[in-house]
């Protein structure tokens, strides 16, 4: 079985342009994601789906030069790009994470990579209220025939754009699964996810202070920091949250 992490990066952004490769303690945050990913143990190779935009150009080359599969499609029918690499790369399961999640979690990763094998579900969500983890920790899995299905039904502009909306609300079409998730993380107020310079900002600190190349920051470690030093989240506690 083929279980390749699919991580949604273009330099575009309304917000934040050139976000996924701002640095980070002496790396791109993008080239973070893709450390994290690489800790997963369910997760057999990595692709980072970028546009056939000429900006998105140095995306590419850093992938390949980090050694990670790339795969450049539409900008705006990102659904498309999704399928169109997976197709390439024959994955069977999928797992989708944004470039902009520096924080992501590769435990919970796997552990959402089981509950869909040992449950044959077609959709994973990280969190069953879409409200109570952090923005930034969580990935959605789901089997290439979900995405599909998708890719050949969803017709809506936004359902092309968000790549996995058209599988959240065909609720007739699909089996659900959902994680628990442990007390202490259930902290939706918390953003790890890079929308604003506050939130890049807010990232540094925590890196500066928990990273320790070649190793990963645990969530641990950064629940106990910020409980710590609470004075921290002040810094990106005022961003509004985009609903996609």
């Amino acid at each position: 079985m083929n279980i390749v992490a699919i991580v949604q990066a273009r330099m575009g952004s309304n917000r934040l342009p050139g976000k996924v490769l701002k640095d980070i303690s002496g790396k791109p945050m993008l080239w973070h994601v893709t450390e994290r990913i690489r800790h997963c143990k369910n997760v057999n190779s990595i692709i980072v789906a970028t546009t056939n935009n000429k900006e998105d150009s140095i995306i590419a080359n850093l992938a390949v030069k980090w050694g990670i599969n790339i795969f450049r499609g539409n900008e705006d029918d990102v659904l498309s790009r999704f399928y169109m690499g997976a197709k390439q790369y024959t994955a069977d399961i999928i797992v989708r994470v944004t470039a902009d999640s520096p924080l992501i979690d590769p435990d919970r990763i796997d552990e959402a990579i089981n509950l869909l094998i040992d449950d044959n579900c077609d959709y994973i969500n990280p969190d069953r209220n879409y409200s109570l983890l952090p923005r930034g920790i969580r990935a959605e899995v789901f089997p290439f025939k979900a995405l599909e299905r998708a890719h050949q039904e969803a017709q809506s502009r936004s359902d092309r754009e968000h790549v996995t909306s058209f599988i959240q609300r065909e609720k007739a079409l699909f089996k659900y699964g959902w994680l628990k998730g442990r007390n202490e993380f259930q902290r939706p107020s918390l953003r790890f996810v890079v929308d604003e310079n506050a939130d890049l900002h807010f990232i540094k600190k925590i890196y500066s202070k928990l990273y320790k190349y070649p190793e990963i920051i645990s969530l641990d470690d950064v629940f106990r920091l910020l409980e710590a030093e609470n004075n921290l989240l002040e810094i990106n506690k005022h961003v509004i949250q985009k609903n996609h």
